[in-house]
């Protein structure tokens, strides 16, 4: 995806190289960058506010109406499947469906491709606060943990040209640029644990924005250290549940570069639309 064509960025935001999609963007893309010939194209549609969804919401919350806010990256955001089918979307479908009580629910999805954690809780509390959310869920991977934006962003170029892609162009080479981006990490702050430990304090950044419910959401893979600190956070923080041993997306439901295809993002939805009813989170009759 050549995010360059729908990305802006915000002079709101207190970061130098902060982004957000484009409002009002239609933007249709095939998958080619993949590695492979695709038969099909998709389209992101986002709304006036920069969110890839097709719902508009008014500020003011009507009554008796429960929101949820969703955070992350391009796994929230709904990277290479239409609009209406990223996982946001379809957990909106599914409490519509559901849900059959006089609380109406309304879902955002804040999600933005290639976001780090400072950015995501930055898009929540520009974009996200005035809403007055019920209940935030943070859609957090173990690639996360490896993004420091605003040191590395400024860094691509002189990254790119070290990459032996020598371009930041088709699935191999952002793969290759990803991976020096680490070892400039590393070089700098010595051992992964350093990483993480910077990492987890940025996590508790949330609570100067938000202190309400929040959920942290992950896959079953994946290493397990960054899911120690996602559970210590949560422990720690009030209001606050951990889900981290998510629904695994298998080989039928990603697509090449592992994001999920239009199934594997049903089965997120459905997954964490069945733990927040059994965890009583939301009422669901």
């Amino acid at each position: 995806m050549d995010d360059r064509k729908i990305k802006t960025s915000s002079d709101k935001s207190q970061f130098n190289f902060y982004y957000e999609p484009k409002p009002n963007l239609k933007f249709k893309s095939n998958l080619n960058y993949l590695g492979r010939e695709f038969n099909y194209s998709i389209e992101y549609d986002t709304n006036s506010e920069g969110f890839n969804q097709l719902n508009e919401f008014p500020i003011k919350k009507p009554n008796n109406t429960y929101r949820i806010i969703i955070i992350g990256d391009s796994f929230t955001f709904g990277e290479n499947v239409n609009t209406k089918d990223n996982y946001p979307s379809q957990l909106q479908n599914l409490l519509d469906k559901e849900c059959k009580s006089n609380v109406r629910y309304e879902v955002f999805n804040l999600g933005v491709f290639g976001y780090d954690i400072q950015y995501s809780i930055e898009r929540l509390r520009l974009r996200g606060i005035k809403y007055d959310p019920d209940l935030v869920i943070w859609y957090l991977i173990e690639d996360d943990f490896n993004r420091f934006h605003e040191e590395l962003l400024p860094k691509v170029k002189e990254i790119i040209k070290k990459s032996q892609e020598g371009t930041h162009s088709g699935f191999k080479g952002q793969i290759a640029i990803q991976k020096l981006m680490k070892k400039v990490l590393l070089d700098k702050y010595k051992n992964q644990d350093n990483i993480y430990s910077i990492q987890q304090k940025r996590i508790e950044e949330i609570t100067k924005y938000y202190k309400g419910k929040l959920l942290f959401y992950a896959s079953g893979r994946g290493q397990s250290k960054y899911k120690e600190i996602i559970g210590k956070v949560a422990s720690e923080r009030p209001s606050t549940r951990s889900y981290l041993n998510g629904i695994n997306i298998s080989e039928d439901t990603t697509l090449p570069d592992m994001h999920p295809n239009n199934k594997g993002y049903k089965l997120i939805a459905l997954d964490i639309f069945d733990f927040i009813k059994k965890a009583n989170i939301i009422k669901c009759q």
